[in-house]
């Protein structure tokens, strides 16, 4: 499956990731998966069949601001 707008690896920063389709022979359904080719960090969380699910699950970060409150 090709790129679909996936940002890079939060591991290793390799920009070659790939949205992957795994078929699951017990159920009959297709998982999509986020894999970097650059240190095999792999999104499988989500356990999702629709491409967006997968996208969003490996493009979401944690914000880096933290907020100081009462000092």
């Amino acid at each position: 499956m090709s790129n679909h707008k996936l940002k890079p690896c939060p591991f290793c920063g390799s920009s070659d990731v790939v949205l992957c389709k795994r078929s699951h022979h017990s159920t009959y359904l297709d998982l999509l998966y986020v894999w970097c080719r650059g240190c095999c960090a792999v999104e499988v969380g989500c356990g999702t069949a629709i491409p967006q699910h997968a996208i969003d699950a490996w493009n979401r970060r944690v914000s880096t601001q933290t907020s100081h409150s009462g000092e």
